[in-house]
C-alpha cells in the first residue's frame, strides 16, 4: 500500500513539475494534481486493462511503445474531465505521458 501511495504522490510531483515547465500543461495547485494522479491511477488501472486486448495486434507490431506512451496519452486526456487540470492538444499529453512513464519505471 505504501508503494502504490509513494507512486501517486511522486506522479503528482511529476504533474505539478510539468505544468510549471510545459506552456500545455496546466493545473491548479497540489491538491488537484494529487487527486489527478489517483484518479489517474485508477483509470489506468480500468481502462488499460479493457483496451490491452484490442490494442494486443498493435503492441506486438512496435514492442508495447504503444501501451507504453499512446495508452497513457489518452488516459491524461481522460484525467482532464477534471475542473482544475487542462491539457492543450494530444502531443501535449504525450510529452507528459513520457515523462509519467519515466517516472513510473524510476519510482520502487
Amino acid at each position: 500500500m505504501a508503494m502504490i501511495l509513494i507512486k501517486c504522490y511522486a506522479i503528482a510531483a511529476v504533474f505539478l513539475v510539468t505544468a510549471q515547465l510545459l506552456p500545455g500543461v496546466h493545473i491548479k495547485n497540489f491538491w488537484m494534481t494529487t487527486l489527478i494522479a489517483v484518479a489517474l491511477s485508477i483509470v489506468n488501472s480500468i481502462v488499460a486493462a479493457l483496451l490491452f486486448v484490442p490494442s494486443l495486434p498493435v503492441n506486438i507490431l512496435v514492442l508495447r511503445m504503444f501501451a507504453l506512451l499512446g495508452m497513457n496519452a489518452v488516459m491524461v486526456l481522460l484525467a482532464t474531465i477534471f475542473p482544475y487540470f487542462a491539457v492543450d492538444s494530444f502531443w501535449w499529453s504525450m510529452l507528459l505521458a513520457w515523462i509519467v512513464v519515466l517516472v513510473k519505471i524510476c519510482t520502487p
